[in-house]
């Protein structure tokens, strides 16, 4: 699981080309999808980011939950949904 999400794709973002994680294009998509009203998307969205915050706040030792690219993906994403809460996200 962990090599196939950490496998790169090209996207197109703002019109841009960019090459990130599956497991990164994968959120986006999901959170594309709960931004825009998808009700089966909004409770999947929801519940990873509230693990997700739960495993950065946790006490266990990185190496004991996560690999870093993982934490790294979850930090990345656990920021832009942040700053579009409250209504800063630089990332567009």
């Amino acid at each position: 699981m962990n090599r196939i999400s950490n496998e790169r794709v090209e996207v197109n973002e703002g019109g841009r080309r960019k090459t990130i994680s599956k497991l990164d294009a994968a959120l986006k998509q999901l959170a594309n999808k709960a931004a825009t009203g998808d009700l089966r998307a909004i409770p999947l969205l929801v519940d990873w980011f509230s693990k997700a915050q739960a495993c950065l706040a946790s006490s266990v030792p990185a190496d004991a939950a996560l690999p870093e690219d993982d934490l790294k993906v979850l930090r990345g994403f656990y920021k832009r949904m942040s700053a579009s809460k409250s209504g800063d996200d630089d990332d567009n």
